[in-house]
């Protein structure tokens, strides 16, 4: 028998640090797919990952930052 697995999504949210508020139209990329997510005004994404996917977040007016996805 076969098992499928799943895919997972990780669902977030960019925030400027200093106002709280969502940065809009910044990249959000799986490193390992190359699969790309944008976030929308209030700064929320959504993007298909695996436990140890690179996901790396670009903005223009915010620079760039990234995080390994552990799964939980």
């Amino acid at each position: 028998a076969a098992v499928a697995q799943t895919p997972r999504f990780i669902i977030g949210k960019v925030l400027d640090r200093e106002t709280g508020k969502g940065v809009d139209n910044a990249s959000v990329i799986n490193q390992r797919t190359r699969a790309v997510g944008r976030t929308n005004q209030a700064g929320a994404y959504y993007l298909e990952v695996k436990p140890g996917d690179s996901v790396i977040v670009t903005s223009p007016s915010h620079g760039r930052s990234a995080l390994r996805w552990d799964g939980t």
